[in-house]
């Protein structure tokens, strides 16, 4: 059975569609593969050419039409276009479709409409005269065939998807001075007496305008003459567009009729222009006092604050008071708006709708997605609810709701800000001023010579992380990571700091800090307006006193001499060099991994489009050199609620604190090295970044923390990746087996264990010995090869004897286990007695330089670390 072609793909196989005859052939090719029998080849060249036929822009080769058939909607089609454009002429593909409309029946001309409109507009990217050309087509076909106003809204929305794409996409960002031309494109129908309240508004702000000024009028027997008009503005140096005035109702009526015209006498690349018409003179909708004080909100938006509007327009391509709801997208309500000229002129500013909102819906066709308002009113107003005096107590809302952002931005601490804050436009304008200021201001801030010298290191070492119940202090995390680099050799100075409060909720945490060579420093009370957790580091790195810092998150393991980073290539030659985070993010943790393009708006930067972001666990910074920067950075910290969102708050911007590094350097015109290799370590959890010869220089255990608890590892965590060391070369734990050959094996063994230490226990002891058990036995977490009698295994922190276990299984000849916590020795015995040779003690095993006779469970001050279990004295074994 053979398939045939119909409709649109029938019409595209025979040539009729447009399309260039490569293009027909290539989709006749594509037919026949697929198994359809080819309609015979009636190919009409439609050259797109400029000029030619009036409806879509075609040559033509024939010029009569058929007037035989049944309808005749296409004969009256032609002599409407005819009419409409005298000496023009109808191409080839054009004729074909005028042919198929004279061919249908009345009722098949109403099936037929939409797929006529496209064919035409399919062909139309040349037309300079589409539109006018649709006019005549919707005044060809009415009664019966189609109804009007539906009509116009198929033509609407064909015009909208067939116009050319000459620009496309967010305008060009402005920097720097901006000093652009300001013309004046203004259009009256003088009737009644608000035409001339309306002139008078205008000209109290005529200073403002330094280019053209251009008045459209349009006048009919019942308005004043275009002469008084003239008299009214005499010696304003105007030009003026002038037109018999079109019914309301009738196609490009109302402002839409002069629009054109007055645009087409400006130019300039770089010129703005500001379009406003006499409001309220016919409106029967809106009363004189409401179109004065819609009037009167529009020029207070676009002219009394006329620099907070330029301002905007460095990143819109049209900016306007209120920006309300409608089909097919949004529009500038009221219709009193600046664009961008030179930006319109290379898109389709053409693209004019017929019918009476058309200039209202002009700026958003033009820009999609890219007006800038006052007063975002969509979802709440539609574009005709400001005739309603009840929608004004909503622009007053807005008019305090921007009161209410400089006051709570103002606020210190940062308060709680209504949901949904961050996309609202008064947020963003003010923001987006506060950040503008901030850069200015810090280029004027000299660097304090006097007040830094040295390299050192900063740690935040306070807060608290959630691994299920109960929390974990960071703090051993930056004791753990303090450990591993005194044992790499570091003398660089090492500082913990912390939030105010923060460090009395760690028992002795100067002392401990001492033993890793550490000091303990706490961000004054007040200093900060965002005081969380993400915002210490920039605190940190500005308050210590080296000049050249090393910042490290406390679950940063360090795998060479902290020092060598100093003398890496990208910091010698920017003074700022960061790693590149995780690029595989997608969907909402997207801005995770990445500074989104929205952002650059936000910023009142140049779009920058989508740009891997920086993971901030590690920077080396020069302060010197990037002293601007870090000003800048301060104040993104201390706006965080906005832009980088809270610890476990309300997301910002952008996530976290890395982009207030990274986008400070950018504001700042601040050179830094950003290495975007990336490689995430997922038997450690962990990311590795490299130097510049491929050597692993850090592990940051974002996964898989590295705790210790007065000394010793959190059960489940580890202190370090599968390959560093802290106590063992093992993930989860101390398994070493040794050979039995070594009359001082367990002595020996056991110095490998430091240092002098606490024990603490998880409160959900079950699910994490099922896992535990899972892990080490079930999926032989160790990846332990079979061993000997002669091996000898250590088992130090047993917890329920899942390692000897497993160790056991393997063929281990001997197994010395130590557990001390008395429900976990239990346990083990329970899971062990089926192995005679593991010798399980209930003991905590340490060394000390100071003797030790007993080690009790400690609470750190937090009842819920032991709740459920009593604090008890458990036997110990010293083995210094």
């Amino acid at each position: 059975m053979s398939l045939q072609l119909t409709g649109r793909m029938r019409e595209i196989a025979m040539g009729r569609s447009g399309l260039s005859r490569s293009e027909v052939e290539k989709y006749r090719a594509l037919f026949q593969q697929q198994g359809f029998t080819l309609p015979p080849l009636d190919f009409a060249n439609s050259s797109h050419a400029r000029a030619g036929c009036a409806s879509c822009g075609g040559t033509t080769n024939r010029v009569d039409v058929c007037k035989s058939y049944s309808s005749g909607v296409g004969t009256r089609l032609k002599e409407l276009i005819d009419r409409e454009f005298p000496g023009t002429s109808t191409c080839d593909a054009c004729q074909s479709s005028v042919l198929e409309l004279n061919q249908l029946l009345p009722r098949q001309v109403q099936v037929r409409k939409s797929q006529f409109i496209d064919e035409i507009l399919s062909r139309a990217d040349r037309a300079p005269l589409l539109h006018r050309a649709l006019v005549a087509l919707d005044q060809a076909v009415t009664g019966n065939y189609f109804a009007r106003r539906k009509l116009r809204q198929l033509l609407d929305e064909a015009v909208e998807g067939a116009q050319p794409v000459l620009a496309a996409g967010p305008v060009e960002h402005r920097t720097g001075d901006w000093s652009p031309t300001r013309h004046l494109v203004f259009h009256v129908y003088p009737v009644g007496e608000l035409w001339k309240w309306n002139l008078d508004e205008l000209l109290r702000h005529w200073s403002i305008f330094d280019g053209r000024k251009v008045i459209g009028i349009v006048h009919d027997s019942s308005s004043a003459t275009p002469e008084e008009v003239q008299e009214y503005l005499s010696g304003r140096n105007c030009e003026w567009v002038v037109k018999s005035n079109v019914p309301m109702g009738k196609p490009y009526c109302c402002e839409s009729q002069t629009f054109y015209e007055m645009v087409d006498l400006l130019g300039g690349e770089d010129d703005l222009v500001y379009y406003a018409h006499a409001k309220g003179v016919t409106s029967r909708q809106a009363s004189a006092e409401i179109a004065r004080r819609w009037v009167t909100e529009m020029h207070h938006a676009c002219l009394d604050r006329c620099d907070e509007a330029f301002d905007e327009l460095r990143y819109h391509g049209a900016y306007g008071a209120f920006l309300t709801d409608h089909r097919p997208r949004p529009v500038i309500s009221g219709t009193f708006f600046w664009f961008r000229l030179g930006d319109a002129l290379r898109r389709n500013w053409r693209k004019l709708r017929s019918g009476y909102p058309a200039i209202e819906q002009w700026p958003t066709d033009v820009f999609p997605d890219n007006v800038g308002c006052r007063f975002d009113l969509r979802n709440d107003a539609r574009i005709s609810a400001l005739y309603s005096p009840d929608a004004w107590s909503l622009i007053e809302s807005r008019v305090q709701r921007e009161t209410d952002v400089q006051r709570m931005a103002a606020c210190s601490p940062a308060p709680a800000w209504p949901a949904g804050f961050q996309n609202w436009p008064e947020t963003i304008r003010h923001h987006r001023q506060l950040v503008q200021n901030a850069v200015a201001e810090a280029k004027e801030t000299p660097y304090p010579d006097e007040r830094y010298s040295g390299r050192g290191i900063v740690m935040p070492a306070g807060g608290w992380w959630r691994i299920g119940n109960p929390h974990q202090p960071y703090f051993w995390c930056a004791y753990a990571a303090a450990f591993v680099i005194r044992r790499l050799g570091s003398q660089l100075p090492i500082q913990f700091w912390f939030l105010p409060g923060e460090m009395a909720a760690i028992p002795d945490a100067e002392a401990f800090a001492a033993r890793v060579g550490a000091t303990c420093h706490t961000i004054p009370d007040g200093e900060m307006r965002c005081p969380h957790g993400w915002q210490v580091k920039i605190q940190a790195i500005l308050r210590c006193p080296f000049e050249e810092v090393i910042h490290l998150d406390s679950d940063v393991i360090c795998e060479i001499d902290p020092a060598r980073l100093f003398d890496e290539p990208g910091y010698i030659e920017h003074g700022v060099m960061f790693w590149a985070d995780n690029p595989d993010l997608r969907g909402h943790m997207e801005k995770c991994s990445y500074i989104l393009p929205d952002t650059w708006r936000r910023l009142g930067e140049p779009s920058r489009g989508r740009m891997r972001d920086i993971e901030a666990g590690q920077m080396v910074i020069d302060k010197r050199r990037a002293w601007h920067a870090l000003l800048v950075d301060r104040h993104l910290a201390d706006h965080a609620d906005y832009w980088g969102g809270f610890n476990g708050g309300e997301s910002g911007v952008w996530y976290g604190d890395k982009t207030d590094h990274h986008v400070a350097c950018i504001l700042t015109g601040t050179p830094y090295q950003r290495d975007d290799r990336f490689e995430f370590d997922r038997s450690g959890g962990c990311y590795v970044h490299r130097g510049r010869n491929g050597e692993v220089l850090l592990r940051h255990c974002c996964d898989v923390k590295g705790h210790l608890v007065n000394g010793d590892r959190i059960p489940n965590m580890a202190a370090v990746s599968a390959d560093s060391i802290v106590e063992a070369k093992l993930l989860r734990g101390i398994v070493p087996w040794l050979a039995a050959d070594n009359p001082d094996l367990i002595e020996e063994s056991l110095k490998l264990i430091s240092p002098e230490r606490y024990f603490q226990f998880p409160v959900e002891l079950k699910e994490y010995t099922r896992r535990t058990w899972l892990d080490v036995v079930a999926a032989n977490e160790y990846r332990l090869t079979w061993m000997s009698a002669k091996n000898v295994v250590l088992d130090i922190g047993a917890n329920v004897g899942a390692a000897s276990y497993q160790c056991a299984r393997m063929g281990a000849g001997r197994i010395l286990a130590f557990e001390p916590f008395p429900e976990c020795v239990r346990l083990a015995r329970q899971n062990l007695k089926q192995f005679p040779h593991v010798e399980l003690r209930e003991a905590a095993v340490w060394r000390s330089d100071q003797k030790t006779t007993s080690i009790s469970l400690h609470p750190h001050g937090h009842p819920e670390f032991t709740q459920g279990y009593s604090t008890t004295l458990v036997r110990s074994v010293d083995y210094s």
